[in-house]
């Protein structure tokens, strides 16, 4: 099977979109927190959640699609 080929930037915006939106579907409370600078950023414990769920995201996405090079 041929695997269509996704350029680097796309592989990291499609596998962080969907492990954002499986992240809302998991966590229980308010996943998000506003830093000193006005950042708004994940709470550690969704941030560390955010990156189990990507690599399994991650791992999914390669049965699909190539990873392409930054070219």
């Amino acid at each position: 099977m041929n695997k269509h080929i996704l350029a680097p930037d796309k592989w990291v915006e499609i596998c962080a979109e969907i492990s954002g939106e499986w992240l809302q579907d998991v966590v229980s409370d308010y996943p998000y927190v506003t830093q000193k600078n006005g950042d708004v950023t994940y709470t550690d414990k969704a941030q560390e959640r955010f990156i189990i769920i990507y690599d399994q995201v991650e791992d999914i996405v390669s049965n699909i699609f190539e990873k392409g090079d930054n070219q």
